[in-house]
């Protein structure tokens, strides 16, 4: 398996991969041809995404953070249900990682654990990250070419966040309201089977009737 994107899970106690780390690499290794370095944690992992300008197999990645661990005491980390080297394959896409949605999560809120650098520089410009966040590169098109076009685009933003939130209450109120109409068609069945044993009951000779209403021996009756 060969790709130029990877996501790295890692412990804090080596600290951080950073731009630099990568770049200083031997030049005729494919891991120095980085050019994209974002990195958040959560405070006792790190994730890690790198994208280099070579394809990148996983052996050559799994050697580069083996020597991070002896060099930098850089320890990998598993995550149930996620690889701590990871990257898109037929049956996973790295965005579903968690990894992946924490560090989108940081950048587009501005979390100031979220650190990012491309082709050396602060910042992102291109990349999956990027694609992922057509609000700020709208803002980024138009941020000079008038204010009020910008404040605009930031009342849209806060539109859109809005309509989700609506969005995801109309979800669940419709999920309540299915829930209470099967416990509706509940209820219905136990008063139609009470009516039916009532109708029945009008049938037997007295001293049945008197037995069946009868208190049990914690005092509760057949029928109210």
């Amino acid at each position: 398996m060969s790709r130029r994107f990877w996501l790295l899970t890692h412990g804090r106690s080596g600290g951080f991969l950073t731009y630099d780390i990568f770049a200083q690499e031997p030049s005729e290794s494919n891991i120095s041809s980085i050019d994209e370095c974002h990195y958040t944690t959560d405070g006792a992992v790190v994730y890690t995404y790198v994208h280099f300008k070579k394809h990148i197999s996983r052996a050559e990645i799994t050697d580069f953070m083996t020597k991070m661990h002896t060099e930098r005491h850089v320890i990998l980390f598993d995550i149930v249900g996620y690889d701590s080297i990871s990257t898109s394959t037929t049956d996973n896409n790295i965005t579903d990682h968690i990894g992946f949605k924490l560090l989108l999560d940081h950048y587009t809120t501005n979390n100031p654990s979220f650190k990012s650098c491309t082709n050396g520089e602060p910042g992102i410009t291109k990349g999956m990250l990027w694609r992922y966040d057509s609000m700020s590169r709208l803002k980024a098109l138009v941020n000079t070419r008038g204010k009020k076009l910008v404040k605009f685009i930031e009342l849209v933003e806060r539109e859109m966040s809005e309509n989700k939130h609506k969005d995801d209450t109309i979800e669940i109120l419709r999920q309540q309201l299915v829930e209470q109409q099967e416990k509706i068609k509940r209820l219905g069945r136990y008063k139609l089977t009470c009516h039916i044993l009532k109708c029945r009951m009008a049938l037997l000779d007295q001293k049945t009737q008197e037995a069946l209403l009868a208190v049990d021996h914690r005092g509760r009756s057949l029928m109210l």
